[in-house]
């Protein structure tokens, strides 16, 4: 609006005034807040505010500590205008936050909303695949640890140059950080593999090469036999040296199709003097069994060293007596004289939990069953040559 006075008096004409202006400033307001940007480390970039009634800029950061004006200089420009530019970010800013703060003719001053800068860097690689050394029919992992990265995809040279992996077969986790191979082959020997990882800032990371070696199973057997005893059926075998062995395992069948383990025998694990190993087998089935001995390196492969046959028979036990049956503390067991020279009591895992000797004049042996568990045993008398259960 503009206004103006006319002056009158006695005399014409009347004297009119030059118009003047009036003027309503409001306070600054904002109208466009600053958005947040994500970046590469080394790009630019920029905050923006749109404003009225704006008469002066003042852009601040909070590195973390509360908020500070900016000054021109450095990778700062801009910094008193509405448009601030940053020229060369590195990845230190990244989490940083902006805000302005407009000035006009008249107060308050308007704050505009904080910004994030988010500053991504390209992957980088910091822990590479190693080699492998494994059994023919093991499992392996090839892994990397990295920074920045957001994507993986595993290579394989088998001799002829790189090439993607896919999952399926053996292989699987072939674009994640860690590639898992599953019953690796013989022919697999030699092979590389590297991963290549992307990220949102280029350029994307190769990792060094982990190469792949495949060893036998690292075992060298040469006796492996099952024989009846006194007792049982005793099972031997023979190593002349041993590599990265865990244990053997010793499995039985009274028909020869279906097996259960008896025994878990730890292995020497490094030797290249080998072991003489031993099992009895204190429950074997009447008539004919069947040994099958498995051997485990530390990888988890396997080697199966066959079937062993053997035949058990226990001798008659009319003549002996077992009483009470079943027995609370004490049972007793008949037997003729100068019949047998030791008595065992074993539990259903063949495990030998008492074990006497018998005197050529004793007739009768008492047991003290009150140390024993709860639960089902099995009473042998030994001779010589031969068991009555």
């Amino acid at each position: 609006y503009t206004y103006r006075v006319v002056v009158s008096g006695a005399c014409t004409p009347a004297a009119t005034s030059n118009g003047a202006a009036f003027t309503v400033n409001t306070a600054p307001a904002i109208t466009a807040q600053p958005s947040a940007s994500a970046i590469c480390a080394g790009a630019n970039t920029t905050f923006s505010v749109t404003a009225t009634s704006a008469t002066g800029y003042q852009w601040q950061e909070n590195t973390g500590s509360g908020y500070s004006n900016i000054s021109n200089g450095g990778v700062y420009s801009g910094a008193t205008t509405a448009t601030l530019t940053l020229t060369g970010a590195t990845s230190g800013m990244s989490g940083y936050t902006y805000r302005v703060v407009v000035s006009g003719a008249c107060t308050p001053a308007a704050t505009s909303n904080g910004a994030a800068l988010t500053v991504n860097t390209a992957p980088a690689i910091t822990a590479q695949p190693v080699n492998r050394i494994v059994s023919e029919g093991a499992n392996t992992t090839f892994s990397v640890t990295t920074t920045g990265a957001t994507g993986y995809q595993w290579q394989m040279d088998a001799g002829g140059g790189y090439s993607n992996i896919s999952n399926g077969g053996i292989y699987s986790g072939a674009t994640t950080a860690t590639l898992t191979l599953t019953g690796v082959t013989a022919g697999m020997n030699g092979y590389l593999y590297r991963v290549v990882a992307t990220g949102t800032c280029t350029p994307a990371a190769t990792s060094a090469s982990g190469s792949l070696s495949i060893s036998t199973l690292p075992v060298e057997l040469v006796h492996f036999a099952s024989k009846a005893i006194s007792g049982g059926v005793e099972t031997t075998w023979k190593t002349v040296s041993e590599r990265n062995s865990s244990h053997f395992e010793l499995l039985h069948s009274d028909d020869g199709i279906v097996f259960k383990q008896v025994a878990s025998v730890d292995a020497l694990g490094d030797s290249q003097t080998g072991k003489h190993y031993s099992f009895l087998h204190k429950q074997p089935a009447n008539g004919t069994n069947y040994y099958q001995l498995l051997q485990f390196d530390k990888d988890g492969a396997k080697k199966d060293y066959g079937i062993k046959t053997v035949s058990f028979s226990t001798i008659s036990n009319a003549d002996v007596s077992v009483f009470p049956n079943p027995a609370t503390h004490t049972v007793t067991v008949n037997f003729p004289a100068k019949t047998y020279t030791k008595v065992e009591v074993v539990d259903l895992l063949g495990k030998l939990v008492i074990e006497r000797k018998i005197n050529a004049t004793d007739t009768e042996e008492k047991i003290d069953l009150d140390r024993l568990p709860r639960g089902t045993y099995t009473v042998i008398l030994s001779t010589g040559n031969d068991s009555v259960v």
